[in-house]
């Protein structure tokens, strides 16, 4: 618990130094690997599963703080702002920072993600179902070996055909 604690705040100590300074500490990676046990966390409202054999894909949003803040920005101006429902495709959804999170919003229907690494598929997988999100589908495939077409046909459930 002591080294949760202690990796958050230097998560905020670096990202203050960062955004206030625009100097980039070292060590995010460094002290990610530090961290041996599975661990539940918040960002944005959302629950994700902390795995720490791919410790290094979490980064900032451990503490609360999106990796990329400019497109959290652009998608929660787009998604806040729709009066029709969408598809939210996210190819390479990695830990869910996104397909988690913009998953809950009203305006998209279902959200489909692509992950083809397998320990990051299983916890994209467990974050959603920490979040209850049925609209969600999850995919461990490359998206580049991909050989099947996806149609999304609103309102109904996206198909996946060979």
């Amino acid at each position: 618990m002591i080294k949760i604690f202690l990796y958050k705040l230097f998560l905020k100590i670096y990202y203050f130094i960062y955004s206030k300074f625009k100097i980039k500490l070292k060590g995010v990676g460094y002290f990610s690997d530090f961290l041996k046990e599975p661990f539940i966390f918040k960002f944005k409202n959302c629950y994700f599963l902390f795995n720490p054999s791919i410790s290094r894909s979490y980064n900032l949003i451990v503490a609360g703080i999106p990796n990329e803040k400019p497109t959290h920005i652009f998608l929660d101006n787009v998604l806040n702002n729709l009066d029709f429902d969408i598809q939210f495709l996210n190819i390479g959804a990695s830990i869910g920072e996104f397909l988690i999170v913009y998953s809950k919003y009203k305006s998209v229907k279902y959200s489909v993600g692509f992950e083809p690494t397998d320990e990051a598929y299983k916890s994209l997988l467990i974050s959603k179902i920490l979040n209850n999100l049925e609209n969600s589908f999850i995919i461990s495939l490359s998206v580049i070996r991909m050989k099947l077409l996806i149609f999304f046909i609103s309102p109904k459930v996206p198909q996946v055909r060979p």
